[in-house]
């Protein structure tokens, strides 16, 4: 009887340790499971899911987006394709265009009144968002490429046609235009070699204002074949000074045309070319802009590619779309073309346009109706046009270097002036994109500089980009590389 009253109390006792002990296994998978959830979210804070796929609901290419706000946007394309959005991306809603023709070309006034471009004569206007179109003759036939507006009235318009490039402005919100034909009967301020070169295609421009804007595109010669050509006006478009880089037989850009310009600033432009290795896709002005050479500073990259667009973001920081090694790319810069990011966005769709709504929120469209947001929170971009003397003139700006066989990292951060050092974070990412850990052993305060050093577990010999996050926001980017251990940002 004892026995079995011992069997009993062994029976029980097994069994209310298997329940202690199934309710305790079931305690930490929740709290496993809300350490996950958390980390998942510390992860999305942190901007390593920087990509969301938004659903067009078309399959047609689109070659061309753009965005009045954060929220109202427009993108289109191939077979009179467009869509319309009013909520930041989230959802696409189908417009109809009444035709058929390839669109290569927004731009949006406001969130009512907008222009589309196209092929074969196409050019249509819209007052109600994009609902209803009326259609804008130009006697000629020609394809339009590019539209930029610079304000309320006054637009711009390139173009080809039969007899050379073509270029229209308007200056009454894009309901009336004046046209003239972009031609080449001759050498011009030294800048062709032969006379020959007459047929001009305007690929896109960029206008600074009214008056100051760049046109690009290729021209054809018998003798080099196709090869960039730009031209300038200050005058609004009354008259074109040619701004190409200088032919020779044996250039590396022999054969290529420009396809993306982005006037930056009165001192500052960047062009890039249909393809080229490494970073000899990019042209970038001298300081008047009043011409373009190729970059002569070794970078980071050395890759052939193909690409198709620009966007900076301010005078430092852009972004370029191409496919890179047979994989569609979505490449940064931080320092003018100096160095690159390589993003490597979730699609092999190639991705042809690009459209900014502010320093850290863009929308990339291409292939397949493809549509991508990226939400890149390390950007800071510092208005040129805010007025000397105050705080923001003179922004925050860093130097980096490596030491200790490279184990320790040390920033200097100046023109910050804070004393809440637990506040500062360092985001530390390579070359693909993909994000290095790093712990922060100290953090030194001086009366307009700060001193973070940072452990790194493996760092090799190539270029790194970091931000630095004060209260979760970033107030500065930079790089290190070891070749150079001492890289300024800015």
């Amino acid at each position: 009887m004892n026995k079995v009253c011992t069997g009993i109390t062994i029976i029980s006792l097994v069994s209310n340790l298997s329940y202690y002990v199934s309710i305790k296994i079931i305690e930490l998978l929740k709290q496993l499971n809300i350490l996950l959830i958390g980390l998942f979210v510390i992860l999305t804070q942190k901007g390593i899911t920087q990509f969301s796929d938004n659903n067009s609901g078309v399959h047609e290419d689109l070659n061309t987006v753009f965005f009045t706000d954060s929220l109202h946007g427009w993108a289109a394309g191939v077979n009179g394709c467009m869509v319309k959005t009013t909520d930041a991306g989230d959802t696409w809603n189908s417009i109809s265009l009444e035709t058929r023709n390839t669109i290569n070309g927004i731009s949006f006034i406001n969130p009512d009144t907008g222009i589309v471009v196209g092929d074969n004569n196409t050019l249509l206007r819209t007052n109600d968002g994009g609902y209803t179109w009326k259609s804008i003759y130009i006697p000629m036939d020609c394809d339009f490429t590019s539209v930029q507006f610079v304000n309320q009235q006054v637009g711009f318009i390139t173009g080809h046609s039969e007899n050379g490039g073509i270029f229209m402005n308007t200056c009454d919100g894009g309901i009336s235009w004046e046209y003239q034909q972009i031609v080449n009967s001759g050498p011009v301020d030294g800048k062709n070699k032969d006379n020959d070169e007459r047929d001009i295609y305007l690929m896109h421009c960029s206008f600074l204002n009214e008056d100051i804007g760049i046109l690009g595109g290729f021209v054809y010669s018998y003798v080099y074949g196709r090869h960039p050509f730009l031209c300038k006006t200050t005058d609004g478009g009354k008259t074109f000074t040619n701004i190409s880089p200088d032919i020779n037989k044996n250039d590396w850009y022999v054969g290529k045309e420009i396809v993306s310009i982005n006037y930056i600033n009165e001192n500052d432009a960047i062009a890039i070319v249909n393809s080229g290795l490494g970073s000899n896709f990019l042209l970038i002005s001298d300081y008047h802009v009043s011409s373009f050479e190729k970059l002569d500073f070794e970078s980071n990259f050395h890759s052939r590619g193909r690409f198709f667009s620009s966007e900076f973001l301010g005078r430092f920081i852009g972004y370029f779309t191409g496919i890179v090694n047979g994989q569609t790319q979505i490449i940064k810069t931080i320092d003018q073309g100096n160095s690159f990011m390589f993003l490597s966005p979730p699609t092999q769709n190639s991705l042809y346009d690009s459209f900014f709504v502010n320093a850290n929120t863009g929308y990339f469209v291409g292939q397949n109706g493809t549509i991508i947001r990226l939400d890149d929170r390390d950007n800071i971009v510092y208005n040129a046009g805010i007025a000397a003397g105050s705080p923001e003139s003179d922004p925050p700006y860093t130097l980096a270097s490596t030491r200790r066989n490279n184990k320790k990292t040390q920033i200097h951060i100046y023109n910050v002036k804070v004393d809440k050092r637990r506040e500062f974070e360092i985001d530390l990412k390579n070359s693909l994109g993909h994000s290095i850990s790093v712990k922060r052993t100290h953090v030194k305060f001086y009366s307009d500089e700060i001193r973070i050093r940072i452990k790194t577990r493996e760092l090799g010999f190539e270029t790194y980009f970091y931000s630095v996050n004060y209260k979760k926001a970033p107030i500065v980017n930079g790089k290190i590389n070891r070749s150079a251990f001492a890289q300024s940002s800015y």
